[in-house]
């Protein structure tokens, strides 16, 4: 290197060109290795030859980074003439930017690629490259956007002989109509893309669309993760890296939606640890704010409060990426009645009524519902959870569902009945509100307990024990909601509640089945991407920051302990019951 530094550039274009005519009649050199001594001799179609070697090398390799550069310096030296090169290696270079969490070059490359493809009269490429662009839309929570693309995908390919391309865009199309209530098309759409994939023998979208069957069973309440494993399996045998990560992502997200939290953290530790080993940044970030959804849940507060912040605190996250770490730290910020919730949760409203997709637009309407209940202002949370509840009707999963379906309930609205719905709200809703607590607490899910015995208990005994829930985790606002109802049953005697924020206590002292639930930090999870001292982390890891840095754009009733209650007599939380009709 010193001697490098020391050679004039004359003499270092000699260097480099001796070394690659070298390494050239050796025939067995690195593409990479020939692409950098070409450029150091200006030797432009030795560029040409080599830089989109090296780019495809390391694609394959799982060195996505290096993949990029590569493209980048294919794209610096292409012949402008040739516009069927220049649309090849935009798309190389949007394929391996989405896999680094870039949806916004990824974009910028596909329209590029799209116009030389039009220009050429490619309607194949056309075709695929819309699909594709739907996809980067999509990362960027731009839902009616990546609709239209894919719908003219779809459009283009099927005047076409079927092939790869079509199936690809049937999921695409699957997608939109899944979120926009079309559920039997989308169905279909994903029969004919898996029928099409085994037919021409292509795995990789087999895998797709398996998956995409796994996650509309599991929100329709079915068992999704049978389809998924299917898909995860077939990926890991021929390496298909992408739709592998997609796979792991796509299980630990339905065994959080089915309340399945030690699988959830299975898959959250093999997903990742696999996304880690092959620089995998997206869907990397996508589990990572899953695993902090877990621990919500879990009632491991300060740790999921952590994760979302190191996530936010990366420059470049995707907006897709971002929605649920600002769901999750808004949630906790609210509860806490710490400032900024509103800006968190004001922002994840946004990206997720930008997504178009239901699922999301429900999680975040239900904390709104419970924030303004919490502060006090029961009308405005019984109206905002009875507009949430009637979009999300035969939309979303059982689960989400069944949330704002119990709001409803506490808030005073009689709830039509409802197939499917989970345990806990099943029990609440019929009036059993001990059986809900018990349901709530065999999950682990202290602060849903805790809340129950609050909205529904005239027990001293139990208020108190929810009261103490609720200080422990550190939900001050909450606690807050908590004394107003002691007061207003009568109680005398309030305990006035922790002093600070005793939260990070709670972390040793998670219970029920997630109480094993250890952070893999050792060997499956990332570790901060911020803030992290350089000789704790991987070369990989290190190599992932400085990419952000640069590229910062990147039922039953059963009696209760006192008095019973029927879905239809008074709301708890409200002392009225009013009738809403699911249609």
């Amino acid at each position: 290197m010193a001697v490098e530094e020391g050679t004039g550039p004359q003499r270092k274009a000699e260097l480099h060109a001796r070394l690659l005519a070298a390494l050239q009649d050796a025939g067995q050199a690195d593409p990479a290795v020939l692409a950098r001594h070409a450029e150091g001799a200006g030797d432009v179609a030795a560029i040409r030859r080599h830089a989109p070697q090296a780019a495809r090398r390391s694609a394959a390799l799982g060195t996505h980074r290096e993949a990029v550069a590569q493209y980048q310096q294919a794209l610096r030296h292409a012949d402008p003439a040739d516009r069927a090169v220049l649309a090849g290696l935009h798309e190389g270079l949007a394929a391996e930017c989405a896999l680094l969490d870039r949806p916004e070059e990824g974009e910028a490359a596909l329209r590029t690629a799209l116009q030389h493809r039009r220009e050429l009269g490619d309607n194949l490429r056309a075709g695929q490259d819309l699909s594709l662009l739907s996809d980067r839309l999509w990362q960027q929570c731009r839902g009616e956007e990546s609709d239209g693309s894919a719908g003219e995908s779809l459009w283009v390919l099927q005047s076409l002989p079927p092939g790869p391309e079509l199936a690809v865009a049937h999921l695409g199309a699957a997608r939109s109509m899944w979120d926009t209530g079309r559920r039997e098309e989308a169905i279909g759409a994903v029969a004919q893309a898996l029928e099409l994939g085994r037919r021409l023998g292509r795995n990789d979208v087999v895998s797709r669309a398996l998956t995409m069957k796994g996650i509309f069973l599991a929100d329709t309440g079915q068992d999704g993760i049978g389809s998924l494993e299917q898909a995860l399996q077939l990926a890991l045998e021929a390496r298909m890296d992408p739709q592998a990560s997609d796979a792991y992502a796509s299980l630990q997200d339905n065994c959080i939606n089915a309340q399945k939290l030690d699988e959830a953290q299975r898959y959250y530790g093999a997903g990742l640890a696999f996304c880690e080993r092959r620089e995998l940044p997206a869907a990397a970030l996508r589990m990572r704010g899953a695993q902090a959804g877990t621990l919500l849940l879990l009632g491991r507060w300060d740790e999921a409060a952590d994760l979302c912040t190191e996530l936010l605190a990366i420059p470049g996250v995707s907006p897709s990426n971002q929605l649920s770490p600002l769901r999750i730290l808004g949630t906790i910020r609210g509860r806490r009645g710490e400032p900024g919730h509103d800006e968190l949760l004001d922002k994840a409203s946004t990206l997720a009524a930008g997504t178009v997709s239901p699922k999301q637009l429900a999680q975040v309407q239900t904390v709104r519902t419970e924030l303004l209940w919490v502060s006090g202002q029961p009308d405005l949370a019984r109206q905002q959870a009875a507009e949430a509840y009637q979009q999300a009707l035969g939309q979303v999963d059982p689960w989400r569902l069944g949330s704002l379906a119990a709001w409803l309930w506490r808030l005073g609205a009689v709830v039509g009945p409802q197939a499917g719905l989970p345990e806990p709200y099943v029990l609440e809703i019929g009036g059993d509100w001990q059986g809900a607590v018990a349901a709530w607490e065999r999950l682990g899910r202290s602060y849903d307990a805790a809340l129950t015995r609050i909205i529904s208990s005239q027990d001293e005994v139990g208020l108190r024990t929810a009261l103490a829930a609720l200080d422990d985790l550190g939900a001050r606002a909450t606690a807050a909601a908590a004394r107003r109802r002691m007061k207003e049953i009568g109680m005398t005697s309030i305990p006035r509640g922790h002093q600070g924020r005793p939260g990070r206590a709670h972390r040793t002292r998670a219970r029920g089945p997630g109480a094993a639930l250890a952070r893999p930090a050792q060997q499956g999870d990332l570790p901060a991407v911020v803030h992290l001292p350089k000789d704790r982390a991987s070369p990989r890891l290190l190599g992932a920051i400085q990419d952000r840095r640069r590229h910062p754009d990147g039922r039953g009733s059963r009696s209760r302990a006192h008095g019973d209650r029927g879905p239809g007599l008074d709301s708890p939380a409200t002392g009225t019951r009013r009738k809403l009709h699911p249609g």
